[in-house]
């Protein structure tokens, strides 16, 4: 106080002073306010706003209370407006299919090149090979429109899988409709490497609303049910449900069922073997 006041003036002062210091406010602000609050008393205590003053260093923090809390806390970890528009920018991006593959393409990449660098490869070659037919591929192959798919250049391919000693072998393709022109090449390359290689075929196919069959079509001779299978490829779209022991999947099995059911029946003792001479489905 630059002069000596009235207790009663230092009493309403300390109180209003001491409420902005628990408001957070520093101790500058807290005096000022105090002493605005003695101004507009200024009938009953004339000019005591005048008399409280602050003396610190210049270069002093100013005091202040800290609040606490599980508030303030969240406070701290909440983005300012910066950070909160990059932090959109980023999930409406991640969003996007395009991005998405872009970035799986690349974790993809780093994931191999390490396991390349660290040396988890196994020793023994994948049991399931994927071939992809793309854009790439084609234009190599020379083929303009893939729809329909071009059956001789598919014989191609299966020659060059037959060769690899491929054991068997699943073609996610509709033969629904005739190929006269090609429809004999990929007949023969099937013919070939089930009479020399056992070799075990299932194609695509699905069903109608009206429960028909389309698959395979009988009339290009590409696929006998004597001597090769067809799995439906439009059977539980969202997810896959194991099927019990004692379940037939007959009424609708999925093209993944039977590729899996061969390879764990093909090596088994009185297993059937896919051949020419088979005279029953």
């Amino acid at each position: 106080m630059r002069e000596p006041v009235h207790n009663q003036v230092a009493q309403v002062f300390l109180v209003q002073f001491l409420q902005g210091l628990t408001n957070y406010q520093n101790v500058q602000q807290a005096l000022i306010d105090a002493g605005q609050h003695l101004k507009k008393q200024n009938l009953t205590y004339p000019s005591a706003y005048l008399i409280p003053s602050l003396f610190c260093h210049p270069d002093a923090k100013l005091y202040r209370i800290e609040p606490w809390g599980w508030r303030q806390e969240f406070k701290k970890w909440l983005p300012n407006k910066r950070e909160a528009i990059a932090a959109s920018a980023l999930c409406l991006l991640s969003i996007m299919p395009a991005v998405q593959n872009y970035l799986l393409d690349k974790r993809t990449l780093v994931q191999s090149v390490y396991r390349d660098v660290t040396g988890q490869l196994p020793p023994t070659k994948a049991p399931v090979t994927l071939v992809h037919v793309d854009e790439q591929s084609l234009t190599k192959a020379g083929i303009d429109s893939p729809v329909p798919m071009d059956r001789s250049y598919l014989a191609s391919l299966i020659d060059r899988l037959v060769a690899a000693d491929a054991e068997i072998v699943g073609i996610d393709y509709l033969f629904d409709r005739t190929q006269p022109k090609n429809d004999p090449v990929l007949a023969q390359s099937i013919k070939n490497a089930v009479e020399q290689k056992q070799t075990w075929f299932i194609f695509g196919a699905y069903k109608q609303t009206d429960e028909q069959e389309v698959g395979v079509t009988p009339e290009t001779n590409i696929g006998n049910p004597n001597w090769t299978l067809q799995g439906y490829t439009d059977s539980l779209p969202n997810y896959m449900s194991l099927l019990p022991v004692s379940a037939s999947c007959s009424p609708a099995c999925p093209f993944s069922y039977l590729l899996t059911t061969v390879q764990e029946i093909k090596d088994k003792p009185n297993a059937p073997q896919p051949s020419l001479n088979n005279q029953k489905n």
